[in-house]
């Protein structure tokens, strides 16, 4: 993977070659390059943090489930348009957050729910 990695990026380098007009090197600063090459640039620079979840296990290839544990606020924010209360958002982030966490972990969210409201649930 890594070695398929280097070579879409040499191949990417070659095809997004930056080309300077004469008027544009005697300017000084950084020059204006095109949004791929900076993306193939940045990758670059990056590479090893790019492809850590190869070596890594416990590190996700994507971030889908930060995304997804945002989402329900979002959808919650939507459809009432905003919280009737600043202690009705709190209670709904605190719910969440023990939901989320609790399917993460691999227990069951209903019965850890009604452990929870009984004062027995405990993680282990």
């Amino acid at each position: 993977m890594e070695a398929r990695f280097d070579n879409l990026s040499a191949e990417g380098c070659e095809k997004n070659l930056v080309q300077f007009s004469p008027e544009t090197l005697k300017k000084k600063g950084s020059k204006k390059q095109s949004p791929s090459r900076n993306l193939l640039d940045r990758l670059q620079l990056h590479r090893d943090k790019v492809l850590r979840f190869l070596r890594e296990t416990a590190i996700s290839f994507d971030n889908n489930q930060a995304e997804r544990d945002l989402r329900m606020m979002r959808v919650k924010e939507k459809i009432l348009g905003l919280f009737c209360s600043e202690e009705g958002a709190r209670a709904f982030c605190r719910t969440q957050t023990f939901v989320s966490t609790v399917w993460k972990q691999g227990f069951g969210i209903l019965a850890s729910l009604r452990k929870m409201l009984e004062g027995t649930f405990v993680f282990s």
